[in-house]
């Protein structure tokens, strides 16, 4: 059975809602230039795209989880 887990597509999914959360706890300074939390966003969007997309992680996953039920 192959590794269907990709702890990048993990890591950047929850990173990606904690942040949310914060720029909506923050409201209008989570978006305010040179804000923290303003930078954090933007720094877990590029993760997000860095060593392919989720979605393309998504795609990886979902084909191995298929060769694997073909068995």
């Amino acid at each position: 059975m192959r590794h269907s887990f990709s702890p990048k597509l993990y890591a950047s999914e929850a990173t990606h809602g904690i942040i949310d959360s914060a720029v909506q706890i923050f409201r209008a300074m989570g978006i305010s230039k040179g804000e923290v939390v303003e930078r954090l966003y933007r720094h877990v969007r590029a993760l997000r795209i860095f060593d392919g997309t989720s979605e393309i992680h998504k795609l990886i996953i979902g084909r191995s989880l298929s060769a694997d039920a073909g068995k």
